[in-house]
């Protein structure tokens, strides 16, 4: 297990996970999550595309005398704006992009089209990866599988219901990712680490494939367990561990964890109620 190099080849949209987060605070919702059960978001299964539209920066020209003598750039405009777009319907993610709810009628579920929750929609987080190459030329980790990751940590999706034709089906959503200045996890950006203090999205690269684990502390210690079939590639995968936003050092937790674990040291466990969040690279 080695540190990316920062240089990739990508292709392709291999997988996208959509995350509830609170509305006043934030920060990745866990819902029911327990100690032992994380909350994942929801899949968006059957994903084709996340493309985004991103503006050129505005082109000044200064121009006098009968010649143009000086050119410079200024921001652009308008915001980066997207599209998803997925192979079916998911019920379940159109009641978490839309604010509504999956309706249980008899043994049949309904979800609402065009409802009066339109304008009211929650803002969710994103995860969206696709495969790569590692591109470093001059290292042996040349040609090595890699992960190329999109995240959001706010975001809104606007469905634009399909309809029936003799085409296969697609859904599609409008995306508008909000500009923000703290990672999913909540760890605010910083001129210092990052280089600037706001942005739309996040560039990640990784050597497994990406992941974000939410916790709920319900009970008393320090053991939270990632799920069954998605434990940590590897101890030092495990990225960034933080309790309610902000930054466990790996000292506190470090102690007996294993990759299908964490481990908080006696003394460092969340407190009741705290949200728990890890991201990681999964097996």
């Amino acid at each position: 297990m080695t540190a990316v190099s920062g240089k990739m080849v990508s292709v392709g949209f291999r997988n996208a996970v959509a995350y509830a987060i609170n509305q006043t605070t934030g920060l990745l919702d866990p819902g029911s999550a327990t100690p032992t059960t994380p909350y994942e978001g929801v899949r968006i299964s059957r994903s084709r595309a996340l493309s985004m539209n991103v503006p050129e920066a505005r082109h000044i020209v200064h121009f006098a005398e009968d010649r143009v003598f000086q050119l410079d750039n200024l921001p652009p405009t308008e915001p980066i704006t997207g599209e998803l777009r997925t192979a079916n319907a998911n019920q379940v993610l159109d009641a978490l992009f839309g604010g509504i709810k999956v309706h249980t009628v008899g043994e049949a579920t309904t979800t609402l089209i065009g409802s009066d929750q339109q304008g009211y929609e929650p803002q969710v987080a994103i995860l969206g990866y696709q495969v790569a190459l590692d591109d470093d030329e001059g290292a042996t980790t040349l040609g090595l599988r890699r992960y190329r990751g999109i995240l959001s940590s706010r975001s809104l999706l606007i469905r634009r219901e399909g309809g029936m034709t003799d085409q296969p089906f697609e859904t599609m959503f409008t995306w508008r990712p909000s500009f923000i200045n703290a990672y999913p996890w909540g760890i605010p950006f910083t001129v210092t680490d990052d280089g600037a203090q706001q942005s739309q999205l996040i560039h990640a690269m990784t050597e497994g494939k990406p992941w974000i684990a939410v916790w709920k502390q319900t009970g008393v210690g320090g053991a939270f367990s990632f799920a069954t079939d998605r434990p940590a590639s590897a101890v030092n995968k495990i990225h960034v561990v933080t309790i309610n936003g902000v930054l466990s050092p790996p000292a506190d937790y470090t102690p007996g964890t294993t990759t299908t674990a964490l481990g908080f040291d006696a003394g460092k466990e969340p407190a009741a109620n705290a949200t728990v969040v890890a991201f990681y690279e999964r097996a």
